[in-house]
């Protein structure tokens, strides 16, 4: 196991945090009459644990607060504040609602009705995005990035692939070909990249060629979350950063996309069913390096990758809704180097299916259910002969299986936002190892003695990992946001079974509208893979 103490750590916040449950905690900015509309939205989606979508065609920058809403829950002052600028909440999923203007009675009349205005014929010169996972209060006590698909896109980056538009942000070092960057100074494995949820053990290609992109078509990512140090007590078993995907759900009733260029031939489809109450997308993707090889006529060897993405979302209710995921990725490499001396032949297999339920049990409490099913295998194959010098063959062959069961719940009032969630992964691996080399004499130095070695290997590892967490975010101030969380981690597939806690605390103080300082101070803990 490894452990990192957080680099930031401020003994004057850790002292008032300490004296938090009790603070009275503020419940927002009141009153609001005569303040930008757009403030006093991001402030009350926030403390409503909501996320909000609307463009600047809808609610103007220069809007203000005309009236003052009534005391009560922050979504009934949202709706008050809307109204009088003939606006309204419509729920787009779980806690995310876009703002729509209000349908507008038609009088009876004989003669034809010309078809309403639609936001789809306004020019969208801006669009307001608030991460829901942060929404109790205005500051996120973390150091934490939010790309957009659009942002994604507009990065250069190697290989087409969206994971490597985070090389670009501070803390991040890398050689500009490997797929992860070292953040913050540790090593890449050091990064959880999750998808709709789900840990990616493996997320990139070609791991013989220092894994150059990754197993994830950049049209399928519609945002990542990038937790550069300081991430909360929800994730666990990782030291540096967390790499939160999310994807797309297209807007339209019907997609469909075709790509080429140097890197990929894909493909897109998308298509909403049972009056938008479900949606379909799926995507297709394989490399053309190995037409590239064959045009340069390149005798090194070839290198070649497939994957694919489907996901199907259905609502049973408002109230409650479920998606099932899959995610498929294969690569085989063949290198020989130019003496022809040395050859390998590689396969990598990649397999996720997961399903998730999520099901609103009031405005305050919402829960989720994700089950998980991995499956990563390896297999290695290589040889040299150089008669006179050394003359060795390995066969390596790896399989490992995760079943997964994750259940989170989070319960938001007017003054706290709580998290809580168990993570149960039951792993089992097997190796069958097989290599031998024989060194002449003389080889690799003058003089050396001839001399042999054989290695023949087949352990299989098995057992569980368990988690528990609780986490619980405040404002102590309308300037101060805290939280202050707790995770238990065990593992038992190892030589001797292991547990640990972790406590976490976040710190933001917002000194004006442009700066903010922060400051975390917690233990994190990371399993031998």
């Amino acid at each position: 196991m490894r452990i990192r103490p957080s680099r930031f750590f401020t003994l004057a916040a850790v002292t008032c945090a300490l004296a938090w449950p009790a603070c009275d905690v503020a419940q927002a900015a009141a009153p609001y009459r005569g303040r930008p509309v757009q403030q006093v939205l991001d402030e009350l989606s926030r403390a409503a644990s909501l996320q909000l979508i609307y463009t600047s065609a809808v609610v103007p920058p220069d809007a203000v607060v005309a009236i003052e809403p009534t005391p009560g829950p922050p979504q009934e002052a949202i709706a008050q504040v809307l109204a009088t600028l003939g606006l309204r909440l419509q729920r787009v999923e779980g806690r995310i609602y876009s703002i729509v203007p209000q349908p507008t009675p038609v009088a009876p009349t004989t003669a034809p009705t010309p078809p309403p205005r639609t936001l789809a014929n306004e020019p969208i010169t801006e669009v307001v995005v608030t991460a829901s996972r942060y929404t109790l209060a205005a500051d996120l006590p973390q150091v934490h990035v939010f790309l957009s698909q659009q942002e994604l896109e507009a990065l250069p980056r190697l290989a087409e692939d969206a994971l490597k538009a985070v090389h670009r942000l501070p803390g991040a070092a890398s050689n500009g070909l490997a797929g992860l960057a070292h953040m913050r100074g540790g090593d890449a494995d050091e990064t959880l990249v999750l998808l709709d949820g789900l840990p990616l053990y493996e997320p990139f290609h070609l791991r013989l060629l220092q894994s150059p992109t990754s197993v994830l078509d950049e049209r399928i990512v519609a945002g990542l979350d990038v937790y550069a140090g300081g991430f909360t007590a929800e994730y666990g078993d990782r030291m540096s950063a967390i790499i939160d995907a999310r994807s797309l759900r297209p807007d339209a009733d019907a997609y469909y996309e075709l790509g080429l260029s140097l890197m990929h031939a894909s493909a897109l489809a998308s298509h909403r069913f049972a009056d938008g109450r479900g949606q379909w997308l799926a995507s297709v993707r394989r490399s053309n390096l190995d037409e590239v090889a064959d045009i340069l006529d390149s005798d090194i060897g070839e290198t070649t990758y497939l994957d694919g993405f489907a996901r199907v979302d259905y609502a049973w209710s408002p109230a409650t809704r479920g998606s099932l995921h899959v995610l498929l990725a294969s690569d085989r490499a063949e290198i020989t180097n130019t003496e022809g001396t040395e050859h390998a032949d590689v396969r990598y297999s990649n397999a996720y299916l997961w399903g998730t339920l999520e099901h609103d049990w009031s405005e305050r409490l919402a829960t989720t259910a994700l089950v998980s099913f991995t499956d990563v295998g390896a297999q290695r194959e290589a040889q040299v002969f150089e008669p006179g010098q050394r003359v060795g063959f390995v066969d390596d062959e790896r399989d490992y299986d995760v079943l997964g069961l994750k259940l989170d719940a989070s319960y938001a009032t007017e003054r706290w936002l709580q998290r809580a969630g168990i993570d149960v992964r039951w792993l089992e691996a097997t190796y069958e190892y097989t290599g031998a080399v024989d060194f002449a004499a003389g080889y690799p130095y003058p003089g050396a003695q001839a001399q042999g070695f054989t290695r023949s290997l087949a352990p299989e590892p098995a057992g569980e990992h368990f988690a528990v967490y609780y986490t619980v975010r405040g404002r102590l101030t309308d300037a101060l946001t805290a939280e202050l969380g707790l995770r238990w981690d065990e593992e038992t597939y190892g030589v001797d079974a292991d547990d640990q806690l972790a406590p976490r605390l976040n710190l933001a103080w917002r000194l004006d509208d442009a700066t903010r300082l922060l400051a975390s101070w917690g233990r994190y803990q990371q399993y031998q893979g």
